[in-house]
């Protein structure tokens, strides 16, 4: 007697003539993909509007060298935020803060 041999189940296919998994596979890469488009959008929109703030000119008083009256600078700061999500989610608003502040001796230039 031989032995029989069956056949897998059909596997489901798209009007694409893909199979099911690798038409959800392309959805959720597309969700992906519009998820990550949105946060950059939102992120360069935030770039955007601190540039709008960005002052170029110096008009403070103080200054670096003994001039004029002015107060010498003493101290200087630094501050870095890098945003972050595990799942790369735009809604997610986590986030990593650094503030460096550095005494400005003049004698050590």
């Amino acid at each position: 007697a031989g032995l029989a041999v069956r056949r897998p189940p059909p596997i489901a296919t798209s009007a694409c003539n893909l199979p099911a998994p690798m038409v959800f596979a392309l959805l959720r890469q597309g969700v992906e993909s519009w998820r990550i488009r949105r946060a950059t959008q939102r992120w360069e929109r935030e770039q955007n509007a601190l540039k709008a703030r960005l002052v170029e000119a110096d008009d403070f008083a103080w200054c670096v060298h003994p001039q004029d009256g002015k107060a010498c600078l003493k101290r200087v700061g630094g501050l870095d935020i890098s945003f972050f999500s595990d799942g790369g989610h735009p809604d997610d608003d986590r986030a990593c803060v650094a503030l460096i502040v550095c005494e400005f001796d003049e004698a050590r230039e």
